[in-house]
């Protein structure tokens, strides 16, 4: 049994399915648009792809509305997010409804918590986005820290230093750690996972990165002498999207690396939540 103090985890496609939640989302979207544009779905969709394509740094969704070349070219001149205002609205009210963690992950952070280990969440999504998807899904309660991008930015700047924000008290501000900038996001900066380490007074031997992405969570963890632990069940929900893999190259290339099998090093590949208390502690038993 290892002698784990603090666990860190990813957030999108770790700790829960943002992958399929926005694919829902995102059909429902097109559909609410064609509805109310009389516009055939797949016409919607083809501008959509053109927006994304041309750019790939939208992962909100409704911001495609106004810039969509189909629409515009439909309703010339016209304000298109007031136009379709309602579409917009209904789409992150999908979200909120269809937004869930993974199986078994609510029982997996319980345990921990039960067993004394700290955990922090760590994501290069916005400080604010991810707080608000970490209560909408009931987990904000288990975390003690969330370091993220800063609140209120749709794309992480890497001339910005990285947010975090002690949970579990009311009125505790965010505060930021400075890094240095060299084009990449926070996970390209394995000291993020010092600071967090030094936070909770352990040692990198006693922190675990739980992550679906092998090199920024897994590989980085490493890194730092942490136990890297590769969350499979986010990889393998790129295989049931139905829209998002054909409209966004981010996540087309990420479907099509996953794919093509790379290795992935890691000391542990779970392929469910609750692996993850068992290549731990392998006792067998849940608290």
């Amino acid at each position: 049994m290892r002698d784990i103090r603090l666990a860190i985890f990813d957030f999108d496609n770790t700790l829960w399915e943002n992958f399929g939640t926005n694919d829902q989302a995102v059909r429902l979207l097109v559909a609410d648009l064609s509805e109310q544009s009389g516009i055939a779905a797949d016409e919607i969709l083809s501008g959509m792809r053109q927006v994304l394509e041309e750019n790939c740094d939208i992962f909100h969704y409704p911001k495609t509305v106004p810039l969509n070349p189909v629409l515009r070219k439909a309703y010339p001149g016209e304000n298109l997010t007031e136009k379709f205002a309602s579409a917009i609205a209904a789409f992150d009210s999908n979200i909120a409804r269809l937004a869930k963690p993974y199986d078994g992950m609510l029982e997996v952070l319980e345990d921990m918590v039960q067993r004394g280990i700290r955990l922090a969440c760590y994501s290069e999504s916005p400080m604010t986005r991810v707080l608000e998807r970490m209560h909408m899904i009931g987990i904000a309660s288990f975390f003690d820290i969330l370091c993220a991008c800063p609140a209120g930015e749709d794309v992480h700047d890497p001339a910005c230093p990285v947010e975090y924000v002690k949970l579990g008290g009311e009125g505790k501000p965010a505060c930021r750690m400075v890094l240095n900038s060299d084009g990449f996001g926070p996970k390209s900066h394995p000291e993020v996972f010092s600071f967090i380490c030094a936070e909770f007074g352990v040692e990198p031997g006693q922190a675990v990165m739980v992550g679906d992405h092998p090199v920024r969570d897994v590989a980085m963890a490493m890194k730092m002498g942490m136990t890297g632990i590769f969350a499979a069940w986010g990889r393998d929900s790129l295989e049931h999207l139905e829209v998002m893999a054909d409209i966004h190259p981010y996540f087309r290339q990420m479907r099509e690396n996953a794919r093509v099998g790379s290795q992935v090093v890691a000391d542990f590949v779970a392929d469910a939540p609750e692996q993850v208390l068992g290549f731990l502690f392998r006792d067998g038993e849940k608290l």
